[in-house]
């Protein structure tokens, strides 16, 4: 509560508010404030060219909160803001990143075709490092039909959806930005 009262309103604490919504979101569990500060962070940035990489980060944020909290239609929504403004600064890296996560939020919402168009863009159309190109291969493995799989595949599937979900996604951010020490 004192750093937001130090946050006045101007698009340039519009990063502040998004680092307060990350503290909120993956610090503190607080998802409900987190939301309320992405939110405060695109109102100040939604009119302001200058600002366009933060407001995407913000549109990205907000809509991969949204999918932890299946509200896939608003979720969809922000990713595809952030995706037009990224693919304005054609911006590959977060190009792929947008594109896995709009895969993420279609198979969640049962809708495996458009997860595999999203997984199969983010590869074509991004540029994956090869970090990322292992998550969207393990990812695009997830949009078939679990009858197709053996037993023991079945098992290796759930042990990796068990790692990812254990591993990778809580130190997300960290791994996206190169930070890959916990690998060693």
């Amino acid at each position: 509560d004192t750093i937001n009262r130090k946050v006045v309103n101007s698009p340039k604490q519009g990063k502040a508010f998004n680092y307060l919504a990350y503290v909120y979101e993956n610090k503190l569990d607080k998802t409900e404030l987190a939301i309320e500060y992405y939110n405060k962070t695109i109102n100040l940035l939604e009119n302001n060219e200058n600002f366009e990489n933060d407001l995407a980060a913000a549109y990205n944020s907000l809509g991969e909160t949204l999918i932890k909290l299946a509200n896939h239609t608003k979720a969809e929504g922000y990713l595809n803001k952030a995706l037009k403004i990224r693919e304005k600064q054609q911006d590959c890296d977060q190009i792929t990143k947008i594109y896995n996560s709009l895969g993420i939020l279609f198979l969640t919402s049962s809708q495996t075709p458009k997860a595999k168009s999203c997984y199969l863009k983010a590869i074509n159309e991004g540029c994956p490092s090869e970090r990322m190109n292992a998550i969207l291969c393990a990812n695009i493995g997830n949009v078939f039909i679990s009858e197709e799989f053996t037993e023991e595949q079945l098992m290796m599937k759930d042990a990796v959806i068990e790692f990812i979900d254990r591993e990778v996604w809580p130190n997300r951010e960290r791994f996206e930005n190169g930070d890959y020490a916990l690998t060693e």
